[in-house]
């Protein structure tokens, strides 16, 4: 079909040209490339542990050395502001602690009543909890949400948070080996107060 174009004139011959090319281009589209050298592929190593567990020591941050602290973001909130705290360890161990504590968290929220600290349950994740670690110079910012449906179990949905007015602390419960049923500790952090 091609000479048969040679003789119809400089258009056919532009024609010939052109489906040689598209040939030619489709041809070594289809070839390998053998220009491009891929490096030596590597065997995968273990992968990093993601969000918890004890691989994950939390975040590197500023302690005060020999203590456990916790440090709630502000000495008053709104009611139903989001309530946040660091937890940082300032010793040389490491911690270790489950999370399913307020709101899921690794912490117990406790309010007070008549001078009397109790704690605000709630998580509704049916699970065993999880071991959560914290090394040492080491922190994890925790997160308690008044509006979370951890912290409504039991009760009828509203848009009301679950965490009244009242004064609150937050109690973080540790042990210093990673084996369930050890000695435990304590941490406490200053009262804060929720206000309408």
């Amino acid at each position: 079909m091609l000479m048969g174009l040679e003789r119809r004139g400089p258009v056919a011959r532009v024609l010939k040209v052109l489906a040689l090319s598209l040939s030619l281009g489709l041809a070594a589209a289809w070839r390998p490339a053998v220009l491009q050298q891929l490096p030596p592929q590597r065997t995968p190593g273990p992968s990093p542990a993601l969000g918890g567990g004890a691989a994950d020591l939390g975040l590197l941050m500023a302690v005060e050395s020999g203590k456990v602290s916790v440090v709630p973001s502000a000495p008053a909130l709104k009611q139903g502001d989001v309530i946040r705290a660091v937890i940082a360890n300032g010793l040389e161990r490491t911690l270790y602690t489950e999370d399913e504590k307020t709101d899921c968290s690794i912490v117990f929220l406790e309010r007070s009543d008549a001078g009397t600290w109790h704690p605000v349950p709630g998580c509704a994740l049916g699970r065993l909890p999880l071991v959560v670690a914290i090394g040492p110079g080491r922190g994890r910012v925790v997160t308690i949400n008044p509006l979370s449906i951890h912290l409504r179990m039991g009760k009828p949905p509203t848009a009301k948070p679950a965490i009244g007015a009242g004064t609150y602390r937050i109690r973080f419960v540790y042990r210093v080996g990673l084996a369930r049923g050890g000695q435990e500790f304590a941490a406490l952090s200053r009262s804060f107060s929720i206000i309408p």
